[in-house]
């Protein structure tokens, strides 16, 4: 599709059911940038909804495993025209490290 890069703006909500794992809902925001001599435009812009797990790390230093799933939905009628969308859905796994202790008093 030409799809140059995808800009998401999220944020989520979830319960800690065991002392290191939470589980989440996430939502929000989304901008696909498109090739602009395939498409005549630049931004296609649509909505993500998820949900995931994140589980911390029997390590010293603040490593989460993170899992998510992710449903996007795009208003592409600028492309093919009017009442036409565009959905993806997404699988996404991976560590990260977070930093904590940053606003501790």
């Amino acid at each position: 599709l030409g799809v140059q890069r995808d800009l998401s703006v999220t944020g989520r909500f979830g319960v800690l059911p065991l002392p290191n794992t939470q589980t989440y809902l996430h939502g929000g925001w989304t901008q696909l940038a498109v090739d602009k001599a395939v498409f005549g435009v630049n931004n296609i812009d649509g909505w993500k909804v998820g949900a995931g797990i994140e589980i911390k790390l029997p390590t010293a230093m603040p490593l989460f495993w993170d899992t998510r799933y992710s449903y996007g939905i795009y208003d592409i009628k600028d492309l093919t025209g009017p009442g036409v969308d565009a959905n993806s859905h997404a699988l996404r796994t991976g560590i990260s490290w977070q930093f904590q202790g940053l606003f501790a008093r």
